[in-house]
C-alpha cells in the first residue's frame, strides 16, 4: 500500500489547518498515471472517457475554477468554435450586462444559414468584453466604444441589455441606461421570466444555431459549458463571477428572438424593422 512518503517530496503539497493535515497530489505524479509514460497514455484514456469535461477537471487536474452543480445550459458540446468574421453588411449587436464594478458586453450577429431552410437564423458570437473593477461610464468610455470602432469600423450598433439597467440606485445619481445615453448607446431593454430567457437561449444552441469565436470569447464559452451552474434547488446561481457573460448573451437573445419563438425561432421581423429603419444612424435608438 503506497504511503506519502513512497513519493518525492517534490511532488506534494501539504499545508495544516484547523488541525488536519491537508495533502495536494496530482495523477501525473504516479508514472503509471502520467500521460507522457506508455502506461499513463493507456490509463488516461481508459479513464478519461467516462468523464464529462467538467468533471474530470475538478476530480482529476484540482482545478476548483470550474463550478460545482449542473451546469445551467446544456448541449454546450454543440456550440460550433471557430473564427469568426464581421460581416458589415449586417447590424452589430451588443448584449449588456451592467454590474456596479464588473459590466459586461456580448457583440454578436444574426445571418440565415444558406445550408438551412429559409427563415433560420444562425448567431454569431464575434467577442466578449469585460474590465474588472470599472464603472460603467468608464467602461463604455474607454473600453467598449473604441474596441467597437476598432473591430466593427462603420457598423450599425444596436444594443439590449438588462432592464435592471433602469433602476435607480444610491450608488450614482443616474442610471445605467441613462449613463450609456450620455455617450450615444440606446439600451433597449424587455423584461423576461430568467427561466424564459434561459431556453430561449438553450434552444439554439440545441439546435446547432450558435456560433462562437474560440478566442475573442473563451471566457464566455466556459461558463456556458461549466461556469454558470445551478444551485440545490436547480436556480442558476449568482454568484457575480460566471453569470455576467451568459446574462449579456441571453438579453440580446431574448429581444432579438422572443416575439418570434412561437414560430420556431425564425426571422427576427420586428427588431429588424429597428435594424434597418435608418441605415444612416449608427447607433439605434429605441422605439
Amino acid at each position: 500500500m503506497e504511503t506519502i512518503s513512497d513519493y518525492e517530496p517534490s511532488m506534494l503539497q501539504t499545508w495544516e489547518r484547523n488541525g488536519f493535515l491537508n495533502v495536494k497530489i496530482h495523477y501525473s505524479d504516479d508514472p503509471d498515471k502520467d500521460p507522457e509514460t506508455e502506461l499513463g497514455k493507456q490509463w488516461y484514456k481508459r479513464f478519461r472517457e467516462g468523464y464529462p469535461e467538467r468533471d474530470w477537471n475538478r476530480e482529476m487536474e484540482i482545478d476548483f475554477s470550474t463550478s460545482s452543480g449542473l451546469p445551467v445550459y446544456c448541449d454546450t458540446e454543440k456550440i460550433i468554435l471557430k473564427s469568426q468574421s464581421y460581416k458589415p453588411s449586417l447590424p452589430v449587436i451588443r448584449g449588456w450586462d451592467f454590474g456596479f464594478i464588473n459590466p459586461c458586453v456580448v457583440f454578436l450577429q444574426v445571418d440565415r444559414d444558406p445550408n438551412k431552410l429559409p427563415g433560420t437564423e444562425i448567431v454569431h458570437v464575434l467577442k466578449s468584453l469585460t474590465i474588472q473593477n470599472v464603472l460603467i461610464a468608464t467602461f463604455a468610455r474607454d473600453y467598449v466604444i473604441p474596441e467597437t470602432d476598432r473591430l466593427f469600423p462603420g457598423a450599425k450598433i444596436v444594443d439590449y441589455g438588462d432592464p435592471a439597467g433602469n433602476q435607480r440606485s444610491d450608488k450614482y445619481p443616474e442610471t445605467s441606461i441613462e449613463i450609456l445615453r450620455n455617450f450615444g448607446i440606446y439600451v433597449r431593454t424587455k423584461i423576461a421570466m430568467v427561466d424564459a430567457r434561459i431556453d430561449l437561449l438553450q434552444e439554439i444552441i440545441s439546435q446547432d444555431r450558435l456560433q462562437m469565436d474560440p478566442d475573442l470569447c473563451a471566457q464566455l464559452h466556459k461558463d456556458m459549458c461549466s461556469g454558470y451552474v445551478r444551485d440545490k434547488m436547480g436556480r442558476p446561481f449568482k454568484d457575480g463571477l460566471h453569470d455576467h457573460f451568459p446574462d449579456a448573451f441571453g438579453y440580446a437573445i431574448w429581444n432579438l428572438f422572443s416575439m418570434q419563438k412561437e414560430e420556431s425561432l425564425k426571422r427576427p421581423a420586428q427588431v429588424r424593422r429597428h435594424i434597418f429603419s435608418d441605415p444612416k444612424q449608427r447607433h439605434v435608438r429605441p422605439g
